[in-house]
């Protein structure tokens, strides 16, 4: 646990320092706050520290935040009297660890001149540029090359990093004195400088520009991060498996704070339940009366939210006291998508409510859309399921799907699911732990297996395995993970054997309405594209408009099939299907999800689908990584 003090600063003296080479010693975890708002952060034992002084005479708007997401680091006041404290801490410290560890290395980070920089880019958006000086007779050249190496690999605003690379004598900021007074034993100590062009601040105003300073300091902590892992593995005692293992574990308190007011907004209203109708089977059955000629009219549970105060509380969520910045930038993305979450429910009823849904989950891109027409043209509407007469009702699959539940909560005691019948025609929803089931639910017993591995396998299953992660994002959902959380189900489908034509004929048909509805067609034209086109039957049709078309035009239905084939992608290029279980997140979440892991922060998931383990699911599997598109695997299983 943390030595914190977060109301009464920390008198920086010697007594401080001996404190923490104590702590240090006993491998605890270091955060203190020192004058003038200086900081002192070392998660654990670790060869290196991160080093800002904030200057005396001019503002650095932004420059602290550069380290902020290192797990060791030192930000002091330049001031005169502070220095004298600062150099009997560096040097007592990298001494010490130095001969716990093997080597040391300090890197003191400062800001170029802004007259410089102003000359030189006129303001415009431009990448990002290091000179990186090694101490002379401080550093040696496979630190330097790593240096280079780690760091030509930043870009921004697709600019490659400029550096500047080469040992010096002078390395401290202008105008300083020398921060690095080595230690009597001092071979194992290494001193480096990193001077940055503040292109994340206007040299005029000193105004920062967070959407540069945001990208820069996570491809810079990055960058370090891997400068950290090759000067550990090179010089030091330890071996670290992965350099993410050499990011922070201790997180702070802003970051709890954050992650549970997001998490209590988005609980505080149900987006799919807002704009979906409540009079499915009577609008299907006066729909049929019209002859499908009229325009059904859906009804709307009210909206039981006050979008004024939801936004309010929304954006009064403060990000700015987050250090790690890949964590920043998750929590800023899902801040942005509650945000037209909400709008979508206001808007429900209006024209402005596609644009919205489009926002969300985009459109249909070419590429799907000629596939969705492929599998039509290709899957015969005469496809059927096995024993299409013997149907279940909605009451027998609430009784399947508890005993489902069941199995899970053996595995999982938390796994506390409920089963609900609910109004709608031939739906099931999951809302958060519940499965509802509408009450004109039918489905071939053929589909009860499938089906259960779609809804209880994978949609209650990653709620209940978020649940039981540190952050409730994992369970309330990372920003777009509606994508891969349904193409992983309806991947769990296949997997289990209940992947049949007529499903595949079905999550094509969505996309072919929702590319129809985007381009302006009605209700009644779309439903005649899927019923005379495609040969869809009347009410699954009525069924697939009803999902497209409800609120004012919902294009989520597209991500299935889309879900599908970019999931089948991350297969062939990963195999492993474990870390998309660890909650409700996308495989663009993966490498975050493995950072958090490597950092000790995230667990493994709790429970895997039951699925996984039956004896078919290994060839299955093997069939899909052999397979050169959905086509090919409607082939093989017709």
């Amino acid at each position: 646990m943390a030595n914190t003090n977060n109301t009464n600063q920390i008198k920086f003296d010697l007594k401080m320092i001996n404190d923490v080479i104590t702590r240090l010693t006993d491998n605890k975890s270091v955060r203190l706050q020192l004058p003038e708002n200086g900081i002192l952060n070392i998660d654990r034992q670790l060869p290196f520290l991160l080093v800002y002084r904030q200057p005396e005479e001019r503002v650095d708007y932004g420059t602290e935040k550069l380290i902020q997401g290192e797990a060791s680091y030192l930000i002091v006041s330049a001031k005169e009297k502070y220095l004298k404290a600062t150099r009997m801490l560096l040097t007592k410290l990298s001494a010490h660890l130095a001969e716990m560890l093997g080597a040391f290395l300090i890197i003191e980070v400062w800001s170029a001149g802004e007259d410089h920089y102003r000359k030189k880019h006129h303001g415009v958006e431009t990448g990002p540029h290091f000179r990186i000086l090694g101490k002379e007779d401080y550093v040696n050249n496979a630190i330097l090359s790593s240096f280079r190496k780690r760091f030509a690999k930043i870009h921004l605003y697709k600019h490659p990093a400029e550096l500047d690379v080469k040992r010096y004598s002078r390395v401290y900021p202008p105008g300083a004195k020398d921060i690095f007074v080595p230690p009597g034993n001092s071979n194992n100590v290494y001193f480096v400088g990193i001077e940055v062009e503040p292109i994340y601040r206007d040299p005029d105003d000193k105004q920062s520009y967070p959407l540069t300073l945001e990208p820069l300091q996570r491809s810079l902590t990055r960058a370090l991060k891997q400068v950290f892992y090759d000067f550990v593995n090179k010089n030091t005692l330890q071996s670290p498996p992965h350099f993410y293992s050499l990011g922070k574990q201790a997180l702070v308190k802003a970051v709890w704070d954050v992650d549970k007011a997001l998490a209590e907004i988005g609980n505080s209203f149900d987006l799919l339940l807002n704009i979906t109708p409540v009079n499915g089977t009577k609008a299907f059955n006066r729909f049929k009366r019209m002859k499908f000629q009229e325009e059904p009219k859906f009804e709307y549970a009210p909206r039981p939210i006050e979008p004024t105060r939801l936004k309010y509380g929304l954006y009064k969520i403060s990000l700015e006291k987050i250090e790690d910045p890949i964590l920043s930038h998750l929590f800023r993305e899902k801040q942005d998508e509650l945000d037209r979450q909400i709008t979508l429910i206001i808007d429900r009823g209006t024209k402005k409510f596609l644009y919205g849904s489009m926002q969300l989950w985009g459109g249909v891109s070419n590429s799907l859309y000629e596939l969705a027409k492929t599998i039509l043209e290709t899957v015969p509407p005469s496809a059927r399921e096995s024993h299409p007469r013997n149907l279940v009702s909605a009451e027998e699959f609430a009784l399947h799907a508890r005993r489902e539940i069941a199995i899970y909560k053996e595995m999982n005691p938390d796994f506390d699911a409920t089963v609900e019948l609910g109004p709608g025609l031939g739906s099931l929803m999951v809302s958060k732990n519940r499965l509802i089931i509408g009450e004109g639910f039918t489905a071939p017993r053929s589909r009860i297996t499938p089906l259960l591995h779609h809804e209880v396998g994978t949609h209650l299953l990653t709620y209940f395995n978020g649940k039981a992660q540190p952050f409730k994002q994992l369970y309330a959902g990372l920003p777009g993970y509606d994508e891969t959380q349904e193409g992983l189900a309806v991947l769990a489908e296949y997997l289990s054997g209940g992947l049949s034509l007529p499903r595949m004929r079905i999550l094509a048909a969505r996309v072919v309405a929702v590319k129809s509805m985007i381009d302006g067609a009605t209700f009644v034209d779309t439903f005649r594209i899927l019923k005379y086109k495609y040969g869809i039957s009347e009410k699954i049709s009525f069924v697939i408009c009803k999902r497209v078309y409800r609120g004012g035009g919902l294009t989520k239905d597209a991500v299935y099939l889309n879900g599908l084939v970019k999931l089948i992608s991350y297969l062939k290029k990963y195999s492993d299907l474990t870390p998309l279980f660890i909650g409700k997140i996308n495989t663009k979440h993966i490498p975050v999800v493995r950072e958090l892991k490597w950092r000790e922060i995230v667990k493994e998931p709790k429970v895997i689908p039951r699925y996984i383990t039956e004896p078919e699911t290994e060839a299955r599997l093997k069939k899909i990584l052999e397979a050169s598109s959905i086509l090919e695997l409607i082939e093989r299983r017709r």
